[in-house]
């Protein structure tokens, strides 16, 4: 049967996904609740071959026709067509996971969760791996599908691969070499029923990793969510040596031996962000030497403590990407 894809949520995600569908010569349909507001953005699909429904009430009975439901992230699993698609059994899947199935054996493939920091870290690690002669580029919840890079990766190329919670719902082919859960605060709330429902959407980051791949963890979640992971499995990280990496007063160590003294800067970032990236950049060949230089170097994406001006003995700092309390909180504390 030819492969009919049903895209619900046209978003920049959903029309990325159509794009690949597309041009892999599939039938896309596509659907989402603020299509007149959409129409401008998808006429170049429209005119690849996109088909629009301008009315839901269809849907129900076209459902088992379709090969697969991708939903955008932003679509809640209420939502009455992904709800309607779960219950009658269809396939059901994110963006990520259809980028995800065409990367195995082509394009390598990092990823990166958490509550806060997940973007700083993504562009940091990128930023780490291009300086160190890697081909790497940042996408995923960061705003840049990875579907809409897939084609022009070069073959063994870097996918640095932001993942949100609600990314990683739908996400299960093991196409992930290493990954890092950088730490987990209450958010979303509105979406999930409780924090630990929250948790488990991204402890699932483990479902994406390939057999044997490391999993770094922020210790403080390896302990507060301990029935969520396998400790014989995953590598700690934070800023107590109790962790198996570690980086306080300048020096880094791995399970409990020196690695690294003098460490420079290391707080212009966040601890999470700079354990993790460390972590994950030593794991793929970067030498601890060329990572601290390569630190020297990066700047924070914009709206993250972006220092804006300077008046009268005041500085003002752009911060508007804290979105909960427990980033605000971090924000002040790399004040310090």
């Amino acid at each position: 049967m030819e492969k009919r894809s049903l895209i619900l949520g046209l978003g920049l995600s959903g029309r990325s996904a159509a794009e690949l569908l597309l041009g892999k010569g599939e039938e896309v349909l596509g659907f989402d609740d603020n299509l007149d507001t959409l129409k401008g953005s998808l006429e170049p699909l429209v005119a690849k071959g996109l088909k629009l429904i301008a009315s839901p009430s269809m849907l129900p009975a076209m459902l088992p026709g379709f090969t697969e439901l991708v939903v955008s992230p932003g679509v809640k699993p209420s939502h009455p067509i992904y709800s309607r698609a779960i219950e009658e059994g269809c396939s059901v899947i994110g963006e990520v996971e259809l980028a995800a199935r065409y990367c195995t054996g082509r394009i390598r493939a990092i990823g990166i969760t958490g509550t806060n920091g997940k973007t700083t870290t993504t562009y940091l690690l990128t930023h780490v791996l291009n300086a160190s002669g890697f081909v790497a580029r940042a996408v995923g919840n960061c705003g840049v599908p990875l579907t809409s890079q897939l084609m022009d990766m070069p073959d063994g190329s870097i996918a640095v691969v932001e993942l949100s919670s609600f990314q990683l719902e739908r996400l299960e082919t093991p196409f992930l070499e290493a990954a890092a859960l950088l730490n987990i605060t209450p958010d979303h709330l509105d979406r999930y029923p409780s924090v630990e429902a929250y948790a488990r959407a991204k402890a699932r980051i483990r479902v994406a990793l390939q057999p044997g791949a490391p999993l770094f963890v922020n210790q403080q979640v390896a302990i507060q969510y301990s029935s969520l992971f396998e400790r014989a499995r995953e590598i700690t990280f934070g800023e107590s040596r109790e962790a198996d990496l570690s980086i306080s007063e300048r020096v880094v160590m791995r399970f409990g031996a020196v690695e690294y003294n003098s460490v420079s800067d290391y707080r212009r970032v966040g601890s999470d962000t700079l354990i993790a990236a460390y972590g994950l950049a030593t794991g793929l060949g970067v030498a601890p030497e060329a990572f601290w230089a390569s630190l020297a170097t990066f700047e924070r994406p914009a709206h993250r403590m972006e220092v804006v001006a300077n008046r009268g003995g005041v500085t003002y700092i752009n911060d508007s990407k804290g979105t909960n309390a427990a980033s605000v909180v971090h924000a002040v504390q790399l004040l310090e």
